[in-house]
């Protein structure tokens, strides 16, 4: 199917679609002889590559034959663990991974894993010591 050029009267605010190939000279001149210019918009053309973020399975799928480098895949694996988050304030799947690395590591939570992180003490009351 040929593209569809749009062109734009030089002194009305009126439009038409010409079917043209790409090889043809993109002008549209009308029966009274007015050459009209040509508007330029973006293509409607649109590549369906959204995962859900709740399936590995489909994550699975997109990604097997998919050409790219291991850091591109970290990179959508992020994406959509920050997706997961935004839903349900929490990644369950990042959840799991950090349970099952402390479970083989006797207990020893990764250094990225909320439940393995210090709470922040507070101050020192009467600290002899201070920063001015």
């Amino acid at each position: 199917m040929p593209p569809i050029y749009t062109y734009k009267h030089p002194d009305r605010e009126e439009y038409v679609d010409v079917v043209q190939a790409m090889n043809d000279d993109h002008i549209h001149v009308d029966e009274d002889g007015v050459n009209w210019k040509r508007e330029y918009t973006s293509p409607n053309a649109q590549i369906k590559d959204t995962i859900d973020p709740f399936n590995k399975n489909q994550f699975l799928e997109k990604t097997a034959n998919s050409k790219g480098s291991m850091g591109d895949l970290f990179d959508r694996s992020k994406e959509l663990s920050e997706k997961r988050k935004e839903v349900l304030g929490k990644d369950p799947a990042q959840e799991k991974w950090f349970d099952t690395y402390a479970k083989h590591r006797k207990g020893q939570r990764h250094w990225d894993d909320p439940k393995g992180k210090p709470k922040a003490k507070s101050p020192i009351k009467n600290n002899p010591f201070s920063i001015e």
